[in-house]
C-alpha cells in the first residue's frame, strides 16, 4: 500500500512540477544549470567514495 501511494505522490509530483517549471525550460540557462548542479552531485559523491575509500584501506 505504501509503494502504491509513494509511487502516486512522485508521478503527480513530476507532472506539475514540469509543468511549473515549462516557462523557465524555454531558456537555454536553465539546462546549463541543471547540467552544472548534476555535475557537482557527481563530483561529490566521488570525492565521497574516494575519501570512503581511502579511510578504510588503511585497516
Amino acid at each position: 500500500m505504501g509503494a502504491c501511494l509513494a509511487s502516486f505522490i512522485w508521478f503527480f509530483s513530476l507532472g506539475y512540477g514540469v509543468k511549473i517549471l515549462a516557462f523557465y525550460m524555454k531558456n537555454p540557462k536553465f539546462f546549463q544549470f541543471i547540467d552544472f548542479l548534476t555535475a557537482f552531485i557527481m563530483l561529490f559523491v566521488a570525492y565521497s567514495l574516494m575519501r570512503y575509500l581511502l579511510y578504510f584501506s588503511a585497516f
